[in-house]
């Protein structure tokens, strides 16, 4: 999707919902909608100490996507340094600079969305080090994100028996389905499974219509449509189920799933296999690998 579609999709859907957009910023807006916090804003300019490997990359990629700049070296025109202890050189020469030392909490916090504690550097809460879990979010502030882990989603009993009065059945797996029924567009296992299976993604209006005529109908009329979900992960939900249904997306791939990934491995398995790929069970040595590479080159090579 390109950038004018992209904001043609959004300007539908804002006033779809009883608001207006501005051309220009005045101060009448109320809210700023943006691709992403990439600005000069809070014009912020970071760097860590006593944080390595995977957790130093972490702070790095937050810093990123917070809007505001990183880097490996301290020198005077660098306005944070996030500390994991008080102690080392960058420490001290900070603290010589008057530079301000917070903890990996600060960054947290704003990368959430408590543009506050811009303005609270010396608070408490950021200037307590050797923390136990550093990265660890604010419970407080992911409570809404936890909302759908709190209330489990439970299937009507009454639709299940349309379903089963019309002749139906309820797959025990993506690979059986026909039809997947579905309000909006989600990242489930279900979802990412059934899309890459199912001949049709409908709402359940498609299956109250279908009681009351008491045989299946056309599906056309009661397609998925969430404009909302296809504009925040870029894509197209009848272009993807066409693409699937012309040719599975994984055919004639292979995967090697490490251990420890997330989601799980047997989540993962599913959606490799239902698109149409292989898992392999064994990590595949360096020598078949460069086989494989050579294979695929000369079968390439033989097509021209």
């Amino acid at each position: 999707m390109s950038d004018k579609q992209l904001l043609a999709t959004w300007k539908r859907i804002i006033q779809a919902h009883g608001g207006t957009v501005d051309p220009t910023l005045t101060n009448r807006c109320t809210h700023l909608l943006c691709e992403s916090q990439l600005s000069n804003m809070y014009a912020q300019i970071i760097s860590v100490t006593g944080f390595v490997d995977s957790d130093r990359d972490d702070l790095k990629l937050m810093a990123y996507l917070a809007g505001a700049k990183y880097t490996g070296y301290l020198c005077h025109s660098n306005t944070i340094l996030i500390c994991k202890e008080p102690t080392g050189l960058k420490y001290e020469k900070a603290k010589e600079w008057r530079i301000p030392c917070v903890n990996a909490q600060w960054l947290c916090d704003i990368l959430l969305g408590n543009f506050e504690a811009l303005r609270q550097i010396q608070h408490s809460r950021y200037t307590v080090f050797n923390l136990q879990e550093p990265l660890a979010p604010n419970q407080h502030l992911v409570l809404n994100l936890l909302d759908a882990w709190r209330v489990p989603l439970k299937v009507s009993s009454e639709l299940l028996m349309k379903l089963y009065i019309l002749g139906g059945e309820v797959a025990e797996s993506a690979q059986k389905c026909t039809h997947l029924i579905a309000s909006k567009v989600t990242r489930t296992v279900k979802f990412l499974t059934a899309i890459s299976i199912v001949k049709h993604i409908v709402t359940p209006d498609w299956l109250e219509e279908c009681f009351k005529c008491q045989t299946f109908i056309e599906e056309q009329s009661y397609i998925l449509r969430d404009a909302e979900a296809e504009v925040l992960f870029c894509f197209s939900l009848e272009e993807s189920l066409k693409r699937a249904q012309a040719a599975p997306l994984f055919k004639g791939k292979y995967f090697y799933i490490t251990p420890g990934i997330c989601p799980s491995l047997s989540t993962m398995k599913s959606i490799v296999e239902c698109a149409g790929g292989k898992v392999l069970s064994k990590q595949p040595s360096f020598r078949k690998l460069m086989e494989h590479k050579q294979n695929k080159m000369s079968t390439m090579q033989s097509s021209f």
